[in-house]
């Protein structure tokens, strides 16, 4: 009863909140600085809740899962919404487009809430989609023979260096973000041709993994794609995940185990989690089912934007939204019992 009456209370703060500040704008309230302005106000009145919390209950009631953010290729709507928002911000700061990309890092959070208003997209992607429409180093030309072959001997040669794009970038007098887009574009325009896996490959993909099975350790994806030599890491992977692991079906009462077993070991950070140990724990071998895969579907199914929730209070909103109504629901009642009793 406390529980309930503890949840309307904070819905009404948070609505009264939401009339006075955002005038009913819900993209406004439901953004990253509308939820650091509203939680440390719920905090003071319901010390109880974790922000974390807060911020998985505000998004539930103001359905967050139900706004339709547009993804992929812009429209000429919405580029001519981004040209008039920056205009109209030139005109008001006075200021000339070159200083839009001087600005303190303070200022270009406040500068892309401006322009990203009427755009129903991310912020992070209408910042992305600013630089690549109006920055004069995304609009030199088609890259050259002699400036390809550059990019790809400048790649390696500052490799694992913290700024690698960024230096490469003001060697060749671009941007980095057309830097790495090229790069990128010439390393898979190098495996063209080569899409299906021959007999010779799949063996040796299939000794590599073999090889890491004996020691029981992670595989590395970087020595076995050099090893195979045709094929990159990430389609290693892939080919491995498809093809080569052992099938094993994930069901829900395994999802209910994993669920309860992470929110009993109380893991802060999800890097904490060791796989194999849990794999253990379950009686799964690791290979026989991707458990990290697993846990990250439901983490995207059941707990909107996971990725800033710590973990135990993500197994806390799992335990409610998923493992409460497997264990209330009859069919799955009988279904535990007679695994039991097996």
């Amino acid at each position: 009863m406390d529980q309930k009456s503890d949840d309307v209370r904070l819905k009404e703060l948070v609505d009264e909140h939401f009339d006075k500040k955002y005038n009913g704008n819900i993209y406004e309230l439901l953004d990253v600085e509308g939820l650091r302005s509203i939680i440390p106000i719920c905090r003071q009145h319901f010390p109880r809740f974790t922000s974390s919390v807060i911020e998985v209950k505000i998004k539930e009631w103001y359905g967050f899962n139900k706004l339709t953010l547009r993804t992929g290729r812009w429209l000429t709507e919405e580029i001519n919404t981004l040209e008039n928002n920056t205009q109209r911000y030139l005109t008001e700061n006075n200021l000339t487009l070159q200083d839009l990309f001087e600005l303190s890092y303070t200022e270009k959070r406040q500068f892309y809430r401006f322009i990203a208003r009427g755009i129903k997209r991310f912020h992070s992607k209408v910042s992305r989609k600013f630089v690549q429409h109006f920055s004069a180093e995304n609009h030199v030309g088609t890259y050259t023979p002699s400036e390809t072959r550059s990019v790809i001997a400048l790649e390696k040669q500052y490799r694992g260096c913290a700024d690698k794009w960024k230096t490469i970038s003001n060697l060749l007098e671009r941007s980095p973000q057309s830097v790495r887009k090229k790069f990128s574009y010439e390393k898979i325009s190098k495996l063209k041709g080569k899409s299906r896996w021959s007999k010779k490959e799949l063996k040796a993909l299939q000794k590599c993994m073999e090889g890491y099975y004996l020691e029981k350790c992670s595989p590395d994806w970087d020595k076995i794609a050099e090893i195979i030599g045709s094929k990159n890491k990430q389609q290693c992977y892939t080919k491995y995940r498809s093809l080569l692991r052992p099938s094993k079906k994930f069901r829900k009462r395994d999802a209910v185990r994993l669920i309860e077993l992470l929110h009993g070991m109380n893991f802060d950070h999800y890097h904490d989690i060791n796989w194999d140990d849990i794999a253990r724990k379950l009686g799964i071998h690791p290979e026989e089912c991707v458990l990290k895969s697993q846990f990250q579907y439901l983490c995207q199914r059941y707990v909107p934007l996971a990725r800033s929730v710590k973990l135990h209070d993500i197994t806390s909103i799992l335990m409610e939204t998923y493992v409460n109504p497997y264990k209330n629901n009859d069919r799955m009642k009988k279904d535990l019992k007679t695994e039991h009793d097996s």
